[in-house]
């Protein structure tokens, strides 16, 4: 799978772009101009950010889902004790799995150039309008406050 994966972000990250040089010759020869899509620097930078994009979602991937496949080798190759350590820590390896699939959403958005540009337009109209704000804060406050219960559940379950 890393081979597969390895191999996409090499034909992304490549300089060359399939068909390109054939169509800069026919319009040297013929001399009619590029259109708009044609712009092979464009079209290499957005390839690098999906590489950058891919390579941020699988290194998401190996992290979230490390733990979870160590436990089960150590399971499977020695005999763990069944404690309350052993008890949080696979707790806490698979809601990391779980975790995964809930930041890649955000990994998409946060490196979408669209997004950027959406959320400096939405600050932007924050400031003009405090409701957005508002609506903003109230937001950060419900996931800190989810954040504090989570927290206290798995130091409930270690003590």
């Amino acid at each position: 799978m890393s081979v597969a994966y390895w191999q996409i972000v090499r034909v992304l990250w490549k300089s060359d772009i399939p068909g390109h040089n054939l169509s800069t010759r026919i319009c040297r020869s013929t001399e009619i101009p590029l259109s708009g899509g044609g712009n092979p620097e464009g079209q290499l930078r957005s390839r690098r950010k999906a590489a950058k994009m891919l390579v941020a979602v699988v290194i998401t991937f190996a992290i979230c889902f490390f733990p979870v496949h160590l436990l089960s080798i150590l399971r499977c190759t020695m005999a763990l004790p069944s404690n309350q350590w052993t008890i949080a820590i696979s707790l806490i390896a698979h809601w990391l799995c779980y975790f995964n699939s809930a930041v890649n959403p955000v990994i998409y958005n946060f490196m979408s150039g669209k997004y950027v540009s959406l959320r400096n337009e939405m600050f932007e109209k924050t400031e003009a309008s405090p409701s957005i704000h508002t609506l903003l804060v109230t937001q950060h406050t419900i996931i800190l406050k989810f954040a504090q219960q989570f927290l206290r559940y798995v130091n409930a379950l270690i003590v």
